[in-house]
């Protein structure tokens, strides 16, 4: 169940982190312009923060692994357009649009699975090894750069995308529970939230801020390198080493929160912080601040997901996918805006007011979510 849900994640937002990788490629192929490629990106989180909401409900009501295996046809039949088809920007934003929506499906879907069959000691870890999945896309995409798109050509890394969406197709078939399945083990479809709508509604708006990072650093970071002076490969590796350690801290922290007693949506928010400080650093274009940006920019504004999820998840085990179907809008909100605007503003004036504004978003978040998180503790 593990598994299904991990590649579920990786291969539903790899296509988002695929296009980011591929900056440099994609913009002389189709010959697109750094305010046009920020909607590329941008348009796959919007069919993600579009879909959310009614497509975390409808999972609550025809399960879990439906909504997963309905996601993954998608997201293999839209890379697979991408490679074969796709040669024009405005075409590009539509299928990776459509991808954003099958994302939307497949995230909730993935949260409602691990509530179901995770013992609750260990959701927290579990949680994290899921939320891993976004700093792995980046990781792929950050490989597929010098691996596929260097040596074959960027069409083949989404082929790749492809048969990676279908590999997690026949994992979910495989091994997650069916209907049947989870009403012999008594879990009834469609729970009930624990947590207000409010307060839902509030910790999507503090997601909204600290996701601007999320988009633009996955997106954004082998441009600002090589702008900085760094080769097209050796940015796409800088890219990979942040995406570790994003994925280990997340991991950590997953880790660390099964054993701990504080909040961890505080802790989230302190982690948050320090990943502020870190997207500040690449404002400066000299290529050492690089590399100790992108390790705390990725490591610690990455890793607030794990705890942020997980502490939605542990407040409404019932109805996990329509809850994170609400505070998920809130981060694709803020991954849709923030490569537009980062795009806007390197394209008028550089990358490091780009870059100093988003340190400024995750800042906001920070504070927003350390007010909220007592809102999401779970009485024993």
């Amino acid at each position: 169940m593990l598994l299904a849900s991990i590649l579920t994640t990786v291969s539903s937002v790899y296509p988002a982190f695929l296009a980011g990788a591929l900056g440099p490629e994609l913009r002389d192929a189709i010959e697109i312009g750094e305010r046009f490629f920020g909607f590329v990106v941008g348009g796959f989180f919007l069919g993600s923060a579009l879909g959310s909401v009614s497509l975390g409900h409808l999972g609550e009501r025809v399960g879990a692994r439906r909504m997963i295996v309905l996601s993954n046809i998608t997201t293999a039949t839209c890379t697979g357009v991408i490679a074969g088809f796709v040669r024009s920007g405005p075409t590009l934003v539509a299928v990776l649009f459509l991808a954003g929506v099958a994302n939307s499906a497949a995230q909730t879907s993935a949260n409602k699975l691990l509530g179901q069959g995770v013992d609750p000691s260990r959701l927290g870890f579990a949680m994290a090894i899921k939320q891993a999945g976004m700093p792995s896309a980046s990781l792929l995409g950050g490989l597929a750069v010098p691996g596929i798109a260097l040596t074959v050509g960027w069409q083949w890394a989404y082929a790749s995308a492809s048969g990676l969406a279908l590999t997690s197709l026949l994992v979910v078939l495989r091994f997650a529970p069916t209907p049947a399945q989870l009403a012999a083990r008594g879990t009834k479809l469609g729970g009930k939230l624990a947590s207000t709508r409010q307060t839902l509604i509030l910790a999507a708006v503090a997601a909204g801020f600290a996701s601007a990072a999320a988009g633009t650093l996955g997106n954004w970071t082998t441009s600002s390198a090589a702008d900085a002076g760094w080769s097209s490969g050796a940015a796409g590796l800088l890219l990979s080493l942040g995406a570790v350690t994003g994925i280990t801290t997340r991991l950590v922290l997953g880790w660390l929160a099964d054993r701990s007693e504080r909040i961890p949506m505080r802790t989230a928010s302190v982690s948050l912080g320090v990943g502020a400080f870190g997207a500040l650093l690449l404002a400066p274009r000299l290529q050492w601040t690089h590399v100790v940006a992108v390790m705390l920019a990725f490591g610690a504004g990455w890793g607030w997901p794990a705890l942020y999820n997980f502490s939605v998840v542990r407040k409404n085990p019932d109805a996990a996918s329509a809850a994170t179907g609400i505070t998920q809008t809130g981060v694709y909100v803020g991954v849709f805006t923030g490569p537009i605007v980062m795009g806007f503003i390197v394209d008028q004036w550089g990358y490091a007011p780009g870059w100093s504004l988003i340190a400024s978003s995750m800042a906001v978040g920070t504070v927003i979510m350390f007010r909220l998180a007592p809102r999401f503790t779970v009485e024993d």
